[in-house]
């Protein structure tokens, strides 16, 4: 039941924290020809540009969260704009 626990409140983190991710890479300078750039990355790599360009680091931590480097690479790999 505590394992649950734990990966219910560790995806419940995840989902709050890739929107700011996502918003933070975007809200850069240049952020549609970055986007196109790092769309153009091979999909392996993507989450690591997410954690080496600190979009995927909460406020007060020091380390990048993995599984949100994950998620929001994945939709900023597939966002249109």
């Amino acid at each position: 039941a505590e394992k649950m626990a734990k990966e219910r409140a560790d995806g419940a983190v995840t989902a709050v924290l890739v929107p700011i991710c996502v918003e933070r890479f975007m809200g850069q300078a240049d952020a549609t020809a970055k986007l196109a750039e790092f769309q153009r990355t091979a999909a392996w790599q993507q989450s690591q540009l997410i954690e080496k360009g600190g979009w995927a680091t909460a406020t007060g931590s020091k380390d990048p969260n993995s599984a949100v480097a994950r998620m929001c690479a994945h939709q900023l790999a597939n966002n249109k704009t």
